[in-house]
């Protein structure tokens, strides 16, 4: 028996303008007498840093539990589920009608696994990761996943490494008291007809949340 464990990171915005100054010299020959030889003009532009707060809702560490090779076989490749909120608010500058907004996670992966991350590339179970609901209100409001865990094992349905998460049409930066961003997360072998094997070394996953604004 194994006991899992899921690490989470998360991303802070950086505050403050990002400034690009540009020189240019215009060179000029006169060809009357007195006239002047050169001029300079210095034009600058702003850019501004867009971002928000990305704050995870839930605890940054999760337990799965503990389990047998065959409680993956028996669900459809799936152990158990749990969740994951994280809220984004104090948004600066962003505007989801100029531009396309989101989550983006990262993390290490299983090989040729993109959906199954694992701080282990070589390991033959993970955690897959797939978006539940958004919510709109307190800090504290958490969605449950409620599917059933034969169910959750679903590759064309799972976020992947750099995938951006929730776009436009869920994720709206304006709203005051912030955004909650709900996930399920499910401890699931490398294929449902993978048996995962045994160890005394816990599986794990690092995931990063970084705020998307392009």
């Amino acid at each position: 028996m194994k006991r899992m464990s899921v690490a989470m990171a998360k991303s802070r915005r950086h505050a403050g303008p990002l400034r690009i100054l540009v020189l240019l010299a215009l060179m000029v020959n006169g060809f009357l007498t007195g006239a002047q030889a050169e001029t300079k003009l210095t034009v600058k532009g702003n850019l501004q840093q867009m971002s928000c707060d990305v704050e995870l809702v839930t605890p940054a560490s999760i337990a799965m539990g503990v389990f047998l090779s065959r409680d993956f076989q028996d669900n459809n490749g799936t152990a158990a589920i749990s969740n994951i909120t994280v809220k984004v608010h104090n948004c600066e500058n962003v505007d989801p009608k100029k531009g396309s907004v989101g989550l983006q996670v990262s993390g290490s992966t299983l090989k040729d696994k993109p959906y199954i991350f694992n701080d282990n590339s070589a390991g033959d179970a993970g955690f897959m990761l797939r978006e539940n609901d958004v919510a709109q209100g307190p800090h504290n409001q958490v969605l449950v996943w409620n599917g059933p865990l034969d169910t959750f094992f679903a590759i064309d349905e799972a976020v992947k490494d750099g995938d951006v998460t929730f776009g436009n049409d869920d994720l709206d930066p304006t709203v005051q008291e912030g955004v909650l961003l709900n996930y399920g997360i499910g401890f699931v072998a490398a294929s449902p007809d993978t048996l995962p094997t045994a160890s005394t070394t816990p599986v794990t996953a690092s995931l990063t949340f970084t705020f998307n604004y392009r």
